[in-house]
């Protein structure tokens, strides 16, 4: 259900705002062509929620190009929510997909198990076919220190690798269950208790430059969002 956002685009204006919009598998051209009036350029797609996270690497692979097929004619991107295991495993099919692909979340990654675990390496190969961006967002979901400082070296090496192929997000407003409670189809959720200010501040201290900051948080993404 994309009305509230839709309704944030409408309201902020389509100079300020564009959309990524979760649809049905079998949305029709028509259905896309109008959310993309509306301001959407992109679809995210969770593929840890499809069959319980337990599709083959062929069956993913399958449905990543079946929805870039449906999209590629209007010049949108698909935003991936994965983990490094499976971008390895896909990584050839997201290098030939005919639409930009923005990993979402640092793909996952595990900052604990630090910066030579599998996957983070064909993360940043994938920057280099100039068809991915890594979204810089949601700390809080690959570390348990608060402090960030284990992600650190992991943005380092993003930065260093191709920095005009990253965007940062906030993820807010969270929407994780608060520590100790158990998610239900019934219960009211509230979001997760995260110090954004103090990741803004990390940001401010792992891209140094005036020129880094402006790529990432504004060149990046306008291209991405308002380049067609």
């Amino acid at each position: 259900d994309n009305r509230c956002m839709l309704n944030a685009i409408k309201v902020l204006g389509q100079k300020n705002a564009r959309g990524v919009a979760v649809v049905d598998d079998e949305i029709t051209s028509e259905e896309l062509h109008k959310l993309d009036q509306q301001g959407v350029r992109g679809l995210r797609l969770n593929m840890e929620a499809r069959a319980g996270g337990k599709l083959s690497a062929e069956e993913s692979g399958n449905y990543l190009k079946k929805m870039a097929d449906k999209i590629s004619a209007l010049g949108w991107h698909l935003q991936i929510y994965t983990n490094l295991h499976e971008i390895a495993d896909l990584s050839n099919t997201i290098s030939q997909l005919p639409v930009p692909v923005v990993i979402d979340h640092l793909g996952k990654l595990k900052a604990e198990e630090g910066i030579q675990q599998p996957g983070f390496n064909e993360l940043l190969t994938l920057l280099d076919s100039e068809k991915v961006y890594v979204k810089l967002s949601a700390l809080y979901r690959v570390t348990k220190d608060t402090t960030w400082q284990n992600v650190r070296p992991f943005v380092e090496a993003l930065v260093a690798h191709k920095p005009e192929r990253l965007i940062w997000a906030s993820d807010w407003p969270h929407t994780m269950p608060a520590p100790g409670k158990k998610r239900t189809k019934e219960g009211i959720e509230y979001f997760y208790p995260v110090d954004d200010i103090s990741i803004l501040n990390a940001f401010g201290k792992w891209l140094p430059t005036e020129k880094l900051r402006t790529e990432i948080f504004v060149n990046n993404p306008t291209r991405l969002y308002w380049a067609k």
